[in-house]
């Protein structure tokens, strides 16, 4: 009986805890809008070896790695410490300009590629929330990833055919976010290793963003 009596104490103060306003706030259906930095990280020496083992003489390259991005969302928070996200980001403009030269004396020309990138993403979030409506969290999900590049070619150069793959690939990222009401301000640094391989060859890219943006809770 005493035991029975216990568990009815139990049960309810679980249920009173459960019912406060503070812990009902952290449920719930959320969307969001965020803008900030892409950066793509393209490996600059494979690219440039890949064009020497296609019959170049030499290669040179540079690459184009920063830019504005953004990304939608949308989200369900179960409780104080988890929450489960969609959304899509669109990176900037990227890409590899090589200087090639050719095997007939001293001619050269130029290779321009050109990527745009685009993820359709889902997350699981683990969130610590710090006091004052201030929550931290990490993320850790899959991206779908479109990376789509284009070649421009001058002078000796010989063209090149445009690639447009899609891949899934691991992303993770720490955040953190202030609530008020039914808004919440927040910051993002998300990664994504390994993408585009096909675009230049070799390793490909890491790419990640920094972001700053709102959500509202409904």
């Amino acid at each position: 009986m005493q035991n029975s009596k216990k568990t009815l104490i139990a049960a309810a103060a679980l249920t009173l805890f459960a019912a406060l306003p503070g812990h009902a706030q952290e449920r719930g259906l959320y969307v969001g809008a965020s803008l900030g930095q892409s950066n793509v990280k393209w490996d600059e020496g494979g690219y440039a070896q890949r064009l020497v083992d296609s019959g170049y003489r030499s290669a040179t390259t540079t690459s184009s790695r920063d830019g504005t991005a953004w990304r939608l969302y949308g989200g369900y928070r179960y409780g104080p410490h988890l929450a489960a996200e969609a959304g899509f980001t669109r990176f900037a403009k990227s890409g590899i300009d090589a200087v090639v030269g050719t095997g007939a004396g001293s001619s050269t020309g130029t290779v321009n590629g050109d990527t745009s990138i685009e993820a359709f993403e889902l997350d699981g979030l683990a969130l610590w929330p710090v006091g004052g409506g201030v929550d931290v969290y990490a993320r850790l999900g899959f991206g779908l990833m479109r990376v789509k590049t284009t070649y421009g070619t001058s002078g000796a150069a010989r063209g090149i055919d445009s690639t447009d793959d899609t891949e899934a690939k691991l992303r993770y990222g720490l955040g953190a976010q202030y609530r008020w009401g039914k808004w919440a301000l927040r910051a993002d640094w998300i990664v994504y290793p390994g993408i585009g391989g096909d675009s230049y060859g070799a390793g490909g890219a890491d790419a990640n963003v920094a972001l700053l943006g709102v959500s509202y809770r409904f």
